[in-house]
């Protein structure tokens, strides 16, 4: 029986070895991070947002994937949670934040995102999103004043929330 001849090639085209096909993958991964990168950015700039952190539970997922790092999972069975701060005298209208919602599920790949508007997040939610992942900051300074403004504020009202919450626990005995 005569053997079969290995497929034809392109001239010129060869085998790459697994030092090759890993930078080709690389070379893709960067690619696509720079699209979504570059998606984040067109969003943050047709909306007017000056910061935008991932919390919870896939915060790490999200920026990987802007990083590059890896890609965000769409079979997650867990939502994407988003926290963006308006540029200043911004105020965002129930359809644009439906139409950001829908771009952030596009460039994540995502079931569903849950968007918060950060300057109307009660304290605890909001100290939770600005400790989560950094993925966009037009103004790094505004950023870092108001993390700080958000940890101000949350600290001032810890006892409060303490006394609140053993309270909670004492009428439920």
């Amino acid at each position: 029986m005569a053997k079969t001849p290995p497929p034809s090639r392109p001239r010129g085209e060869r085998n790459c070895g697994p030092a090759e096909a890993t930078d080709h993958v690389a070379a893709a991964t960067n690619h696509v991070a720079a699209a979504a990168t570059d998606h984040v950015a067109a969003i943050a700039a047709q909306f007017g947002i000056d910061v935008l952190y991932a919390f919870g539970s896939r915060a790490r997922e999200a920026l990987a994937h802007l990083d590059g790092r890896g890609t965000f999972a769409s079979d997650g069975a867990s939502d994407l949670d988003l926290a963006a701060l308006p540029e200043p005298g911004r105020i965002w209208s129930v359809d644009e934040r439906v139409l950001m919602t829908a771009a952030f599920e596009e460039v994540f790949a995502a079931p569903r995102v849950d968007l918060i508007v950060l300057p109307e997040a009660p304290p605890f939610l909001a100290l939770a999103a600005v400790s989560g992942e950094l993925l966009f900051a037009r103004d790094r300074v505004r950023e870092a004043n108001y993390q700080l403004y958000v940890l101000r504020r949350a600290g001032d009202l810890a006892p409060f929330e303490r006394a609140r919450r053993a309270h909670l626990l004492a009428t439920t005995r």
